[in-house]
Formats: C-alpha cells, sequence, structure tokens
C-alpha cells in the first residue's frame, strides 16, 4: 500500500448517560465566577456588549503544552505535556455559549494553544454524509468570544506556528481561521495536508512524526514513510476498537477477539507485541482511545475505567460511565470529568476533587493549558479554574 499524505487526528464522542436535575442555564456571554478577588484579572464583558474588550494578542508560536486537537495530540494519548497543578481549582470564570450565535454548537471537545481557546461541537448531518460537519467557538483565555462558525470537517486541528485552526477529515475546499483575530479564508492545500481526499478516511487514525497509523477494516496498518516500510497488525478475525501512541513510540491498540478484550502494545517500528487480556466481554464499546500516561494506561469503556501498569497488572478499576471524558498529566494524575465533577485520580486509584459546578453537566475531557487554566465544558457553558 502506498504511503499516505496526511497527518491526522482522530475523533469519536465520549459516552453519554442521562442527567438527572437541571437548573437555569447561564446568562449569556462571559462571566466572571462569583467570590472574585481584587487579584483576579477583570471580569470580560458579554459578547453583546458594545464596548466589550479587545481579545489578548496571540503570538504565533508553537508550544508542547498546546492541545492542538481531540485527544491532546496527534497521538491521540490524551496525555497533557504539563503537570497538574497544586492547590485546589477556583472558577475563574465562564463563557455560556449563546445559541444565537452558534446554534449547532454541542460541545465534545476543548482545544488550546498560547492565548487561544476552541471548543469544538460534535459533528452533525446524515452519519455517511461527506463531508460532515461541526461547529466551533473561538476564545481567549480570560473568555472572550472572538469567532464562531462551522467546520468543513468532523475534527478540529490547530496549528500554532502558522496561527490557524481548520478542518480535518473533510473533502470540501480547504479553509481556515486566523487564531489572531477569528477571520476567515482560503488556506493552500500542502502535500501532508489531513483535509486530502484520504484524510476523510482518518476517522481513527493517529501520527507520530514520520508514522502514520490507521484503522481500518483491513486491519490496523502502521505507515513508516521516513523508512519506506508498510505493516499491518490486528487483522481479522481481531477486531480493532481505537488507537494511541505513547511517549515511548509504541502503539497501544484495544481489540476485540471473540468475546474478550485485549491490550495489545507493540513498536511502531519493527517489534514483537505485547497482548494484556481485560477478560470476558461485559459491556465491550469505547469511543475513547487508550490513555496513555508513564505509569498508567488507562481504557475508558462505556460503564467503566481500567487502569493497567506497565507490566501488565490490573492498577484499580472505577465503574461508571463518563459524561465527559479524561486525560492524564505529566505527572500521571488522570483528570476525569463526569456529572458535575472534575476529580484526579492516582496511580494507587485514590480520587481528589478537583472543582464541580452544581447543576451542570460536563461533557468534554478537561484540559490544562500552558499557563495552567483548567477548561473543560458543560452543555451550556465552558468553565476555565485557576489552581490556588
Amino acid at each position: 500500500m502506498t504511503a499516505r499524505r496526511l497527518i491526522v487526528a482522530a475523533l469519536g464522542s465520549f459516552s453519554l448517560v442521562a442527567a438527572c436535575g437541571g437548573g437555569t442555564p447561564p446568562a449569556v456571554g462571559p462571566r466572571a465566577a462569583p467570590g472574585g478577588t481584587p487579584s483576579d484579572p477583570p471580569a470580560p464583558e458579554t459578547s453583546s456588549s458594545p464596548r466589550a474588550e479587545a481579545p489578548e494578542p496571540f503570538e504565533a508560536v508553537a508550544s508542547a503544552a498546546d492541545v492542538v486537537a481531540p485527544w491532546v495530540r496527534p497521538e491521540r494519548s490524551s496525555r497533557l505535556a504539563v503537570a497538574l497543578p497544586k492547590g485546589r481549582a477556583r472558577e475563574r470564570w465562564t463563557y455560556a455559549f449563546d445559541p444565537k450565535l452558534d446554534p449547532k454548537l454541542d460541545p465534545a471537545f476543548v482545544v488550546s494553544a498560547g492565548s487561544r481557546v476552541v471548543v469544538q461541537g460534535r459533528p452533525f448531518g446524515a452519519p455517511d454524509a461527506r463531508p460532515r460537519q461541526s461547529a466551533f467557538v473561538l476564545l481567549d483565555t480570560r473568555g472572550r468570544r472572538i469567532a464562531g462558525g462551522v467546520l468543513d470537517g468532523p475534527l478540529v486541528r490547530l496549528d500554532p506556528a502558522a496561527g490557524k485552526l481548520y478542518a480535518v477529515g473533510g473533502a470540501s475546499p480547504p479553509s481556515a481561521w486566523q487564531l489572531a483575530d477569528g477571520t476567515h479564508g482560503p488556506d493552500k492545500l500542502g502535500a501532508d495536508d489531513p483535509r486530502s481526499e484520504q484524510g476523510a478516511l482518518g476517522a481513527r487514525a493517529a501520527s507520530h512524526g514520520s508514522v502514520h497509523v490507521f484503522v481500518q477494516e483491513s486491519g490496523v496498518e502502521i505507515d513508516d514513510r521516513a523508512a519506506g516500510r508498510q505493516r499491518t497488525v490486528a487483522e481479522p478475525p481481531v477486531l480493532p476498537l481505537d488507537i494511541a501512541i505513547d511517549d515511548d513510540a509504541n502503539l497501544q491498540l484495544l481489540v476485540r477477539q471473540g468475546q474478550d478484550l485485549s491490550l495489545w502494545t507493540t513498536p511502531l517500528g519493527v517489534g514483537s507485541t505485547g497482548r494484556i487480556r481485560i477478560g470476558p466481554l461485559r459491556r465491550d464499546r469505547s469511543t475513547t482511545p487508550p490513555i496513555a500516561g508513564k505509569g498508567m494506561r488507562v481504557l475508558v469503556l462505556d460503564d467503566r475505567m481500567l487502569a493497567i501498569a506497565p507490566d501488565g497488572k490490573t492498577l484499580w478499576e472505577r465503574k461508571g460511565a463518563l459524561t465527559g471524558g479524561a486525560t492524564i498529566s505529566a505527572d500521571d494524575r488522570l483528570l476525569v470529568a463526569s456529572d458535575n465533577k472534575i476529580i484526579s485520580v492516582d496511580l494507587a486509584g485514590r480520587a481528589t476533587e478537583l472543582a464541580s459546578a452544581p447543576k451542570e453537566v460536563f461533557v468534554t475531557a478537561p484540559i490544562v493549558t500552558g499557563s495552567g487554566l483548567l477548561l473543560v465544558a458543560s452543555g451550556t457553558a465552558l468553565h476555565a479554574y485557576a489552581f490556588e
């Protein structure tokens, strides 16, 4: 098979469960958190105010702390480049989504680069439509709305060095939004552009340097362009569910074989495959790639989370479906958003509540920016927490 010409990131949706309770949604526009102190930054005005402040300046510089795509990186490892800040998280500001400005926004992921934050919605339209579309809203890191619109593809992707936001997986003419001011215009289609026709096939795909990995019906294809080598793993009757690549360039692959779930680990280069049997199927769906930390790998299934040590031993298991999702910090703290709480879970399975939002239900995985801001979205608002 010929080498593919793209750098890809993949999209799936976290399992949603019905939320009990309700409450009046917050007022439209960004607002300051209650209990603010004089040391807090001034509260941004609402998006409808004619005197709204200008957004923070944006510098087109890439940083390892950037969360450029769903599941944090092109590797889909859900691994943040920053450690979990010390202290308890306190809400700094909240941006309430405006149904008039962004009527199709159904939050799925939060991504960030520098002083910019993007909330991406779940794809809408017929499942077999090409391209599928998704809504987005662009903010600064103080909660000021800059722009919004509809992506010509199902995935958002940030290019901080170029200062652009663009769609991944679409087949329509390429377009981009400037992160600095939200202006929209044409964008040149390059040889490695993930919006190519082949990019539309990358619903479950990951990249690490020159290596691209694709989940296909015929198996999982590892395509190393630099080495001019391709190989296939997890061929039928093994059914691949999802993939991620860890920091050591190992492919983490969740598979189903007969009535068993297993986690396979194989080097992206030549090497043998390790197999960890999870056990007979109970409920087997997974819409989240394996979360690849240093001291644990976490599988998010539709009814539980399972943490596995590097030696294959089970570290802990937590039952229950997540309304949002999970990421892992650089110091191996699993950050989980579900119902109205954000918690962190360590290697021993000890959980610590970081923040909560009464009468809200979180629907995205939490992320931490390079400046230490914790971001997570409910169905009605984006919440930003600072650690104190």
